[in-house]
């Protein structure tokens, strides 16, 4: 092995330890940025924003696309609230399966906003009943996806076909 090789070598590898700790990182602090950035936008005297506190009650007037939208815009600063999440999982899930067609009216809010997205795909999960995760899994991919969605699609697939295997064990 010679000395140019052997360099070569340790710098692979460094990049890939350097790249691990990165993911690590990103990992471990992004619960925190969250519930820092939710602190950002608390009122001055240190009480939780009032807004947060309808959130749960706020999901069963989600109806379409764009009104989910609108939910996460008003609560995406909201610490987690496990009855909340498992509402709009619900809600996510009926969109999915009831509202397709409508998929459209959100394209560039999924194209342009990579955490509504990933809020959409985490709302695909184990809470939600097993009947729309098999409606899912089988008809999604027989639907027409709207242009330039088409990585969005078959994510909510896959999604799927994990809750799927989650529920199940």
């Amino acid at each position: 092995m010679t000395k140019h090789s052997i360099n070569r070598a340790r710098r692979a590898t460094s990049g890939a330890v350097s790249a691990g700790l990165a993911i690590t990182t990103l990992l471990f602090l992004q619960p925190i940025c969250h519930v820092l950035s939710a602190a950002a936008q608390t009122p001055q005297d240190g009480k939780r924003a009032p807004v947060c506190a309808s959130q749960e009650q706020d999901t069963e007037h989600v109806g379409d696309w764009p009104g989910l939208h609108s939910y996460y815009a008003r609560y995406k600063h909201c610490g987690f609230n496990a009855d909340a999440a498992e509402g709009i999982s619900e809600v996510i899930a009926k969109l999915v399966v009831n509202r397709w067609g409508d998929l459209g009216t959100v394209a560039h809010e999924l194209q342009t906003e990579q955490g509504f997205m990933r809020y959409v795909l985490g709302g695909v999960n184990s809470t939600v009943d097993e009947n729309d995760l098999n409606v899912i899994v089988q008809e999604v991919p027989k639907r027409k996806c709207p242009i330039g969605l088409a990585t969005f699609c078959k994510s909510l697939v896959v999604r799927a076909r994990q809750s799927k295997k989650e529920t199940n064990n």
